[in-house]
């Protein structure tokens, strides 16, 4: 087994949260200088804070939630060493729904202009596809820090607000195939059944209802059940 797999299958194996943040290999702390850090609370990792060090990567860990073929993921997860010298870590190990590990950067667009961010990224792809893994990058263009990642922050604010299974099968059986309303009429008649309001997101999340997603998710935007 190389040195690459040993560290994801420890990984894998004795990854835990200690007070409720999954720490990278790279630990900083928020105020750190030249940074701008933040904990982000990941469904998709046991609802433990995940340490970002910048809004990029925040938005990334966001957009990775909503992700359906990704089960989890781990930030900052392992520091690699090239044969020819210098050291690199990913800013994200993803574990697929089928199994698949991949591994990404998170980088401005525009930094990708820089011969010697390209290097990197070139010495970085060439390591983890001859380790059998993928490597990728993704950028601003990608992640979308437009109306889709604000979209994503409207739905995934409410989840934090719990509900039960029992709940969440009678919001189902109430939104049924062909329901159309905004999702103020959508809060309005949870209330009138003495269930919280906050099904909706849950229910978005898990893609029960449909939404022009040309537009930016507000309270008068139409949800479909198709």
């Amino acid at each position: 087994m190389s040195f690459l797999k040993s560290q994801i299958k420890e990984l894998l194996s004795n990854q835990r949260a200690k007070l409720g943040v999954i720490q990278g290999v790279r630990p900083f702390k928020k105020g750190a200088t030249g940074k701008c850090i933040s904990f982000f609370w990941s469904i998709k990792n046991g609802k433990h804070l995940m340490p970002c060090e910048s809004r990029l990567e925040a938005a990334h860990a966001l957009m990775m939630e909503f992700e359906n073929d990704i089960k989890s993921y781990f930030l900052q997860p392992l520091t690699i060493k090239f044969k020819d010298g210098g050291r690199y870590t990913p800013d994200a190990m993803v574990i697929h729904t089928d199994g698949r590990i991949t591994f990404r950067e998170v980088k401005p667009a525009a930094h990708l202009d820089s011969e010697n961010v390209m290097d990197l990224m070139d010495r970085a792809y060439t390591f983890f596809n001859h380790e059998g893994f993928q490597h990728e990058i993704r950028t601003d263009e990608n992640i979308s820090l437009e109306h889709t990642h604000l979209d994503r922050e409207f739905v995934y604010a409410n989840l934090k607000l719990p509900v039960t299974a029992w709940e969440m099968n009678e919001a189902r059986v109430l939104f049924q195939r062909g329901f159309k309303a905004s999702i103020f009429d959508c809060y309005s008649l949870l209330k009138s059944k003495n269930l919280p309001f906050q099904l909706v997101e849950h229910l978005l999340f898990e893609c029960w209802f449909t939404y022009d997603e040309r537009y930016k998710l507000n309270t008068e935007s139409l949800l479909e059940v198709k």
